[in-house]
């Protein structure tokens, strides 16, 4: 039980970390245009 817990933290940090980076593209994407 406590290694599924910690297998679904550890992915909401991946997807954390995806949408931060993929936040981070779009702006510098927008900056340059």
């Amino acid at each position: 039980m406590p290694s599924k817990v910690n297998n679904i933290m550890s992915r909401s940090k991946i997807i954390k970390r995806e949408v931060s980076t993929s936040c981070i593209m779009v702006s510098t994407v927008d900056s340059s245009d």
